[in-house]
């Protein structure tokens, strides 16, 4: 695998699909070449490049069913104070798992993410950044758990 020629400005700035490689004309080979990581299946990172939770989990909710990120990736982007053990500041970005909740009959299954599978209502999800997120008070229900039995 080789470096090739240098990412289009915006494929080069964070996280991105496959589909989107290839509407901005990247060729099959380029998207395999070793300046960018592969995180899961689809998705390619600038291998350089550091980025915020968000623009990382973005890619994840554009490919196949609709997935909305929660639980404590949720959490992170609103700017919960997590506690340490939670929230592994010693692992690089693009190694941590994110929780994504799926309305369907199955929870998401991909590498590097935790899957969950719960109905969510339109004022459970926010658009950051053109990204679905669990709302701050869904999120809170989500990390309290499931409520007595």
């Amino acid at each position: 695998m080789t470096t090739g020629k240098p990412l289009p400005a915006e494929l080069a700035a964070s996280s991105f699909t496959i589909g989107e490689a290839r509407l901005q004309g990247l060729s099959p080979w380029r998207a395999k070449a070793k300046d960018l990581h592969v995180p899961s299946r689809g998705i390619r990172v600038p291998a350089a490049r550091e980025q915020s939770l968000l623009a990382r989990a973005r890619p994840y909710t554009l490919l196949g069913t609709p997935d909305t990120v929660s639980f404590y990736s949720a959490a992170a982007i609103h700017s919960f104070k997590l506690p340490d053990n939670l929230a592994d500041t010693r692992l690089p970005l693009s190694a941590r798992l994110l929780h994504m909740t799926r309305s369907g009959s199955a929870a998401p299954r991909r590498k590097g993410v935790i899957g969950h599978r719960s109905p969510l209502a339109p004022d459970d999800v926010v658009i950051l950044d053109r990204v679905p997120v669990t709302s701050i008070p869904r999120t809170l229900l989500d990390l309290a758990g499931p409520g007595p039995g």
